[in-house]
């Protein structure tokens, strides 16, 4: 994830110019796809389309979607959450294809608290897009949401019980 933000649209090389400009440290997908990633997007987004709305918690981005919000609010916050679930995927893809992982491990907290907000299938064509039918490694490799509270202490616990075998 700590690798440069590469733009894919006008918009997005706008919003990269704009957090570059405004941060002392590269933009990367980092920046995009984590849970202060939601935050530092949407501002950010709003302030470059003069939109009068700020979060100061990714779990804040979902009440934005409300209809109650105005159009152009409801419209960053969507955009912030396609851009997020593109990045992650795009980040995911690569991983697979310079690391040769055989399966991804999506962990952390962000994804489950945007629950049904999370855009599964924009994540999904982005992580799909590099294989273009070339060789299926990215196709072919699973990818699991892990929503245990306490990954590490399960994985420790596993590994305990293989030792003991």
């Amino acid at each position: 994830g700590h690798t440069d933000f590469s733009p894919d649209t006008p918009e997005e090389l706008e919003l990269k110019r704009y957090l570059d400009n405004r941060h002392t440290v590269a933009t990367t997908k980092e920046t995009i796809a984590s849970g202060t990633g939601l935050v530092t997007t949407f501002n950010a987004i709003c302030r470059i389309r003069g939109v009068n709305s700020k979060i100061e918690h990714g779990s804040e981005l979902p009440s934005k979607l409300a209809h109650e919000n105005p159009k152009d609010v409801r419209d960053a916050a969507e955009w912030t959450l396609e851009l997020f679930a593109e990045t992650l995927g795009k980040c995911a893809a690569e991983t697979v294809l310079t690391m040769g992982a055989r399966t991804v491990f999506i962990t952390g907290g962000v994804i489950p608290k945007l629950g049904e907000n999370f855009l599964k299938p924009v994540f999904t064509r982005a992580f799909h897009k590099n294989d273009l039918g070339r060789n299926n490694t990215v196709t072919d490799t699973p990818v699991v949401l892990v929503t245990h509270p306490q990954p590490g202490l399960l994985g420790a616990h596993a590994y305990l019980k293989l030792e003991n075998i």
